[in-house]
């Protein structure tokens, strides 16, 4: 079975020079009602935060019809699991401290985090071959980082990650979601399977 990724072929600059094309369009048949002197004060003093918006607009809508997605992160290696899980500022829904303390954290500072969707619930040995079979391994520290970074990535989607797979299927687990208006995260160890609305972390072995 092959362990390879298939490349992920980033945004072209004629897919930018497209999207740039839209927004002009759309600001020229729609900007007739906003005031100039105004625009051009957002212009000039938000011009960088606009863009931004702009770009999250556009790849959250990617992101929803994507198979896999790939985030870069930058990760405090210097962090102890407790660190990385507090840095996300998510409420702890529960945590385990011991199998928390055994999340792998071991990595580059900078490295891309790939998340991949499935079409089934599987369960903890499925989800170890799916790991392989892409080529991938769980990277607490890195996950936990993208959460950090994008604290609204797990409002979607759910993401989590698996580690420590034993002969009687029991694994740890960590879990990043958005649940009663809250967004959460989990820390356990159990046989229990997973839930094909999460999205699943890893990076390349």
């Amino acid at each position: 079975m092959s362990t390879d990724i298939a490349p992920i072929v980033g945004m072209t600059n004629e897919q930018a020079g497209r999207a740039a094309d839209r927004f002009q369009t759309f600001c020229r048949k729609e900007g007739t009602a906003l005031p100039k002197d105004t625009v051009q004060a957002v212009l000039e003093e938000e011009g960088e935060e606009l863009s931004a918006d702009m770009f999250a607009a556009l790849r959250a809508r990617v992101e929803r019809r994507a198979k896999m997605i790939v985030r870069r992160a930058k990760v405090d290696r210097s962090r102890t699991p407790r660190q990385a899980l507090d840095a996300t500022g998510r409420n702890i829904y529960f945590c385990d401290d011991a199998v928390l303390a055994t999340a792998p954290m071991e990595g580059p500072e900078e490295v891309d985090v790939y998340f991949f969707d499935l079409d089934y619930d599987p369960t903890t040995a499925q989800l170890v071959a799916e790991y392989d079979k892409r080529g991938l391994k769980p990277d607490f520290a890195a996950q936990a980082a993208v959460n950090e970074a994008d604290t609204a990535f797990a409002d979607e989607r759910p993401n989590g990650l698996q580690w420590d797979l034993q002969e009687n299927g029991v694994a740890s687990y960590a879990a990043f979601d958005r649940w009663g208006g809250g967004r959460e995260a989990r820390v356990y160890r159990d046989d229990d399977g997973w839930s094909r609305c999460c999205r699943f972390g890893g990076v390349r072995k």
